[in-house]
């Protein structure tokens, strides 16, 4: 079991770091551990509900930012935008959820925050190249396996 996840941990940092190769070639200027403790409190209270989008002012005044240093310095640590990580981080929960089987794609895009769940299943399959609910089916089929 222990070599099950030490396998899975050296994936997931072969795939951090292919996402670092990935950014421009920007480095981070910034090295305030302060500032850099605020923007991780940021995506924290980012993720935190992930079925409202997040309030750039709201968030800003939550860490003590101005709005344009909050944005500029996430990007700097994360390498995208706040609103292109929280979209990742929703679409990252609807196919666990999905994954789960215990919800419809309607009932988890509509858990996730989503209107139009036209617009959730086309995110999803640009994401992931598969439309939720054959995602889902595929999930399902493997578990029961």
């Amino acid at each position: 079991m222990q070599f099950f996840y030490y396998t899975h941990l050296l994936q997931l940092i072969y795939l951090l770091l292919e996402q670092l190769n990935k950014r421009s070639g920007t480095v981070s200027k910034t090295t305030d551990p302060v500032l850099i403790a605020r923007i991780f409190k940021a995506r924290s209270l980012l993720v935190e509900d992930l079925s409202t989008p997040p309030g750039i002012a709201h968030l800003a005044r939550e860490v003590l930012l101005s709005e344009s240093q909050l944005k500029q310095v996430f990007r700097e640590v994360f390498g995208t935008s706040i609103y292109q990580y929280f979209q990742c981080q929703r679409l990252e929960k609807a196919r666990q959820l999905l994954s789960a089987g215990e919800k419809t794609v309607t009932e988890v895009g509509y858990e996730l925050g989503f209107t139009n769940i036209g617009h959730f299943s086309r995110l999803f399959e640009k994401a992931f190249h598969v439309k939720p609910k054959r995602y889902q089916l595929q999930s399902a089929r493997t578990t029961g396996e």
